[in-house]
C-alpha cells in the first residue's frame, strides 16, 4: 500500500517546469520535491517531532536520484517518530564529522612527516639554496619517513632512529651522517613546539652508547703545517701539469676544491 502512495517517477521529475512563484509536489509520506523559478529541484522531508511542523531538504534532484529521496524521507520520518529531530540529528552528524577530520588534520601534524614539513617550510627563507628544501624532503623521504614518518614525534625513541638508519648507516655513510642531524634538528624542533620531551633520541653520542657502529672514514684528512708549506710550495715547482696548477691556485686562495676543479676560462667561479 505504501507504494501506490508514491506519485512521482522520474519522467515526471524531469518534465517539472519552473513558474513565476516556488511551488511544491508531493511524492506522499512527506517527501517532496521543491521547483523554484531558477529550475532548481529540491527535495523536502516534512515531519512533525514534539507536535512541531519541521521541513528539511535532502538535497538536489537530480544529484539526489527519487531512490535515494524516498529512503532519507523514511529514516527521517522514522527518527521523528521516536522523538529524534532529524535536523538536529544531522547537524550533530556534521559537528562529528568536523571534529574528525580536524583531529585527523591535528594528529597528522603532530608525526615526524609533519613536523618536518612544518620545520623545512619555516627553514626554507633561511637556506641559501633554493634546493636545499627538496634535498632536505627527498632524503628524510627515502631513509626517514618510512619508519618515523607517520609516528607522533612524542613516541619517537632511539630504536625508532636506530631503525630508521639501519640501512644507510652502513652502505651510504655520508648520507647517513645527513640523514642523522636532519632527523635530530627536527626531533629539537619539535621539542621546542612542546610536541615531545627535551630529549633527543638522534644525538650520536647517546647512539653510540645504544650500538650504534663508528662509520667508516670517520677520521679527518690529514693536513699539512703551515710551516711546512713554504717548502710544499717549492717542492710544486718541480712538477709539471693542470693538478699541480690546481693544487697551487687551492693553497695560494684558500678556496675549497670545487671550486678551483669546476672552474672555467670565462670565469665562471670567480
Amino acid at each position: 500500500m505504501a507504494r501506490a502512495s508514491k506519485i512521482l517517477d522520474v519522467k515526471t521529475l524531469t518534465a517539472l517546469k519552473p513558474e513565476g512563484l516556488t511551488y511544491r509536489r508531493s511524492d506522499g509520506e512527506g517527501l517532496m520535491i521543491e521547483v523554484r523559478p531558477s529550475g532548481t529541484k529540491l527535495w523536502i522531508v516534512r515531519f512533525t517531532v514534539d507536535g512541531k511542523r519541521r521541513d528539511m531538504g535532502l538535497g538536489g534532484f537530480p544529484a539526489v536520484s527519487l531512490a535515494e529521496a524516498r529512503s532519507e524521507a523514511k529514516a527521517a520520518k522514522e527518527n521523528a517518530r521516536n522523538g529524534i529531530d532529524p535536523i538536529d540529528l544531522r547537524s550533530t552528524r556534521r559537528e562529528l564529522r568536523i571534529k574528525a577530520r580536524d583531529d585527523a588534520s591535528e594528529a597528522a601534524e603532530r608525526t615526524f612527516a609533519g613536523v618536518a614539513e612544518s620545520y623545512i617550510i619555516k627553514a626554507t627563507p633561511g637556506w641559501k639554496n633554493a634546493r636545499t628544501a627538496d634535498i632536505w624532503r627527498s632524503s628524510l623521504k627515502d631513509h626517514a619517513f618510512p619508519v618515523l614518518g607517520k609516528m607522533p614525534v612524542a613516541e619517537i625513541d632511539r630504536a625508532a632512529v636506530l631503525r630508521a638508519i639501519d640501512d644507510v648507516w652502513s652502505s651510504r655513510p655520508a648520507t647517513a651522517r645527513k640523514v642523522l642531524r636532519r632527523i635530530e634538528t627536527i626531533l629539537r624542533f619539535a621539542a621546542a613546539l612542546g610536541l615531545r620531551a627535551n630529549d633527543n633520541p638522534a644525538d650520536l653520542k647517546m647512539l653510540r652508547h645504544a650500538g650504534l657502529p663508528a662509520l667508516p672514514g670517520g677520521r679527518k684528512h690529514p693536513s699539512l703545517s703551515w710551516k711546512r708549506v713554504p717548502f710544499f710550495i717549492k717542492a710544486l715547482d718541480e712538477r709539471q701539469g693542470l693538478a699541480v696548477l690546481a693544487l697551487r691556485l687551492c693553497v695560494l686562495t684558500a678556496v675549497r676544491s670545487t671550486e678551483v676543479r669546476c672552474a672555467t676560462w670565462g670565469g665562471g667561479v670567480f
